[in-house]
């Protein structure tokens, strides 16, 4: 299942199918946030996860880490629970109420800005796209259904105005337009 320690402040796909896991269970996790960042929700869980196994408490080494016994007693709970999946289902809600099914892939984590391309960018737009008031187009490329794998103005303004939706940044402020791990959170929330 992981093949590394996991700690605050790792940003990986492994600590993203960690989150995938531990949401599973909402006495752990229930903040459920699934961005691929080992923050402190995610240290709760996994010292909540160490202490319901016996595995450490706190003041203990390793408490809040997810070393060998971590890794092997998740790999017991958590056997066939989103360990062999490249991609996430993220399925976000329009205001119609009607869902549509939008893959994150788990190997997002670079930052994504004017200029970039890929798979990720496709799926920052459909989730966009979710929202009337965040919509990269109404027609033409990046609309709904026509999304695409180039992040350009239409994409960047469209992040904007999720940004400022969500508070997450403002004009002038560095990261305004750019989906880096705090925009790409609140996306992976929707």
């Amino acid at each position: 299942m992981f093949l590394t320690d996991l700690q605050v402040g790792s940003f990986t796909p492994d600590v993203y199918r960690l989150q995938t896991i531990l949401s599973s269970r909402s006495d752990l996790y229930p903040e459920g946030t699934v961005s691929g960042y080992f923050g402190p929700l995610t240290l709760r869980a996994v010292e909540k996860f160490q202490i319901a196994y016996g595995i450490a408490k706190s003041g203990d080494a390793g408490y809040g880490r997810v070393g060998p016994k971590t890794r092997a007693k998740l790999q017991e709970v958590f056997s066939g629970v989103g360990n062999s999946a490249a991609v996430a289902p993220v399925t976000p809600t329009s205001p119609s109420g009607i869902q549509s099914a939008v893959i994150i892939p788990a190997n997002f984590t670079r930052t994504l800005k004017k200029g970039v391309s890929g798979v990720d960018v496709l799926s920052v737009q459909k989730i966009l796209n979710s929202n009337p008031e965040t919509r990269v187009a109404e027609t033409g490329p990046g609309s709904p259904g026509n999304e695409t794998e180039l992040f350009g103005s239409l994409t960047e303004s469209a992040v904007q105005k999720f940004q400022i939706k969500y508070g997450i940044a403002s004009p002038g402020e560095l990261g305004y337009g750019w989906v880096g791990p705090k925009t790409k959170a609140k996306l992976e929330q929707i």
